[in-house]
């Protein structure tokens, strides 16, 4: 006979694992095309590629980003194992954002009861934007993962009589791959010390005169220094103040005003329940909202992102207080009565559709709740480029505000790449450059031109009798953008993104052509091609 009752738990993991991924993996399998941040991430794991296999480098400078180390690197293994696509580049993320909801189990379950814990595990397990996240070639649902990942050893740590080292070189390595993923990691390891100083402040002094911890330590600090965790976030924005509290007010509140509401109970609860996991928790939601309000010039909904797990932990627990006093009056056994009425408040919440998934999908948007990322199909814009050059590719220009584009879609190889980008436009659009002997304007390290303003384009349509330019965004320099309009071919226009359930698009992008169906004036066909220095 089975002991259902000893395996109801192990099950439930199981199957929280499998329905996790299942609703995940179905939004990978049809190869969409990524977007501006995608394709960062694959050309750059095609570079880790290159360096893991010990492959011939390519034809231009090969530059690895200090940031997002470790997601680049899982990109790559993955390229490896399964050949370069976008679902392979997604497909570590997809297991990644699976394991989010189990780490958020273990977590919860410890410190706030079984109740909370598969409430919380479900609401993050069929959230949409969890699941949408978890289908992106980025690494923030693997941040998520690391900060639950540290929480739960930290406490772990905090709990033992002798404070094992294992555990603190467990920590370390939790932090260590959270920088290498993003810079912004420093914000948990920060609450984290904050937290430790409040509350542990007795040991601090004890704990850092042991010998054992000096090692750890100088590691932990010079990787924070070595990846830029300080350096890296604050440098852009420390000094400036920027006011994006109407943007996340309308995106907590408004987009998700039940999941608030049931956080802000949580959290109260929360206080009396388990005051130290709960204040560190509290700490690091806050000193990301601070960061991202009010530190930090871009607006996104991808920022929230590493502490949305969190906001649905405390949304689980407050759906767990309202059946805790509703159980009370229903059930004579109020543990087992909190569990189920948890689990039926849960499942009406998530059966109700509205920012939770009731059945995989073929895509999910990362506009579902803000349209603040480009989405359209550069399929379309790239097999246009590949059709019209045909067995001339190596003769046509190509021109691009993001050339992880081009890279990605005309191969390692191709050379005539031109950064269409602002000279100094403002606030993160300024584009450092040199000038060469012949009066091109290069990105330093780099053979790549930029084209800044008009004489940049003329210059490179001396060089090629053919070529294509892709805008999608209004505030590029307005004499390439007029004279383009004017003068060149509209090939083709997107305003939407087909696989889209709301297929409209804030960044509509148009492709443009010269030289095709009329001569180039420019042209000089005693210019050599591939010439870029």
């Amino acid at each position: 006979m089975i002991n259902y009752k000893k395996h109801t738990l192990p099950l439930f993991i199981v199957g929280l694992f499998i329905v996790a991924f299942g609703f995940r993996f179905s939004g990978i399998i049809h190869h969409h095309p990524f977007w501006i941040d995608e394709f960062n991430s694959g050309i750059q794991a095609k570079n880790f590629q290159r360096l893991i296999l010990r492959q011939p480098a390519p034809p231009y400078q090969v530059l690895i980003e200090k940031n997002n180390y470790l997601s680049h690197f899982l990109i790559a293994l993955s390229f490896i194992a399964f050949g370069q696509s976008e679902s392979a580049a997604r497909l570590p993320f997809v297991i990644i954002g699976s394991l989010v909801p189990l780490a958020i189990f273990f977590l919860v379950k410890k410190y706030y009861g079984l109740a909370t814990a598969t409430s919380a595990s479900l609401l993050v397990t069929f959230a949409y934007f969890e699941i949408a996240w978890s289908t992106q070639a980025r690494g923030y649902v693997l941040q998520q993962l690391l900060s639950v990942l540290l929480f739960i050893s930290y406490f772990t740590w905090l709990e033992k009589k002798q404070h094992s080292p294992k555990l603190v070189f467990l920590m370390i390595l939790f932090a260590i791959l959270g920088l290498l993923t993003h810079n912004m990691f420093i914000l948990v390891i920060f609450t984290l010390i904050l937290h430790f100083l409040i509350f542990n402040f007795k040991n601090f002094l004890a704990i850092i005169k042991k010998p054992i911890y000096t090692l750890p330590t100088i590691l932990f600090f010079s990787a924070v220094f070595y990846f830029g965790g300080f350096i890296g976030v604050f440098s852009s924005s420390l000094f400036s103040l920027f006011n994006n509290l109407w943007y996340y007010h309308a995106l907590l509140w408004r987009q998700y005003s039940l999941i608030s509401f049931l956080a802000f109970v949580g959290i109260i609860w929360g206080l009396k329940k388990n005051l130290s996991l709960t204040s560190l928790l509290i700490f690091f939601i806050l000193a990301q909202l601070i960061l991202v309000t009010f530190f930090f010039g871009h607006y996104m909904s991808k920022y929230i992102l590493p502490i949305f797990q969190f906001l649905l932990l405390f949304a689980g627990l407050g759906i767990a207080f309202i059946s805790r006093n509703l159980a009370a009056n229903f059930f004579k056994n109020k543990k087992r009565g909190t569990i189920i009425l948890s689990l039926i408040l849960t499942g009406f919440i998530i059966l109700n559709g509205n920012k939770f998934v009731t059945r995989p999908k073929a895509f999910y948007s990362i506009d579902h709740d803000v349209r603040d990322i480009a989405l359209v199909d550069y399929d379309q814009v790239y097999g246009l480029i590949k059709r019209k050059s045909g067995d001339n590719l190596d003769e046509v220009a190509v021109a691009d505000p993001w050339t992880d584009r081009t890279r990605w879609y005309l191969g390692p190889n191709f050379q005539n790449i031109f950064l269409f980008r602002w000279s100094n436009g403002g606030f993160r659009k300024t584009t450092q450059f040199y000038v060469d002997k012949k009066g091109q304007k290069i990105l330093p390290g780099t053979s790549m031109p930029l084209i800044a303003e008009l004489a940049d384009l003329k210059k490179a349509m001396t060089q090629y009798p053919k070529g294509f330019i892709w805008i999608d965004d209004t505030s590029l320099p307005a004499d390439v953008i007029n004279y383009v309009k004017a003068n060149f071919k509209e090939e083709l226009h997107l305003d939407h993104y087909r696989y889209d359930d709301n297929p409209y698009s804030i960044w509509p992008g148009t492709l443009y052509s010269w030289g095709f169906e009329t001569n180039n004036p420019f042209y000089q066909p005693s210019h050599e091609v591939n010439n870029h220095e």
